[in-house]
């Protein structure tokens, strides 16, 4: 049995999402600093006629949410309750990882957004195959 079962979960679960609401207007200055810092350290350079600016506010750019979805999907085995399955937490726990990885890298070079987009789909793509051919731990779905 998951933690969703739980009235407690979805209230920790709640506060969580309004904390993550109430930094999300400190990420944009994050990614400024953390750009800059990528600037300094020579990883990254700014290509002839562009220039390092802020990027728009966390309201119109949704990339912060990728943080908080990350540490659900880690925690989704435990969450719903399929945490006895084989193999469950380790694909879980290394999508997570991934997922961030990509994200953190994603804030100093933002083409990687695109990337993270793709490797999305083609991962919900799989799921939805996986889930049609037969059982899992969610069961068997019908036709």
């Amino acid at each position: 049995m998951g933690l969703a079962t739980h009235w407690w979960f979805w209230c920790l679960a709640a506060a969580f999402a309004a904390g993550s609401l109430v930094l999300s207007r400190r990420y944009p200055e994050l990614v400024l600093r953390a750009r800059r810092l990528a600037l300094h350290r020579r990883l990254v350079e700014v290509g002839p006629g562009q220039a390092l600016r802020p990027p728009s506010s966390a309201g119109h750019d949704p990339s912060w949410l990728v943080f908080p979805l990350a540490l659900w999907l880690g925690a989704s085995p435990w969450i719903w309750g399929y945490d006895g399955e084989p193999g469950a937490i380790a694909s879980d726990l290394v999508t997570a990882a991934a997922v961030l990885l990509v994200a953190l890298a994603a804030i100093v070079l933002p083409a990687l957004w695109t990337l993270e987009t793709l490797v999305a789909i083609a991962a919900l793509v799989a799921a939805q195959r996986q889930l049609t051919r037969g059982s899992g731990a969610i069961g068997r779905l019908r036709r």
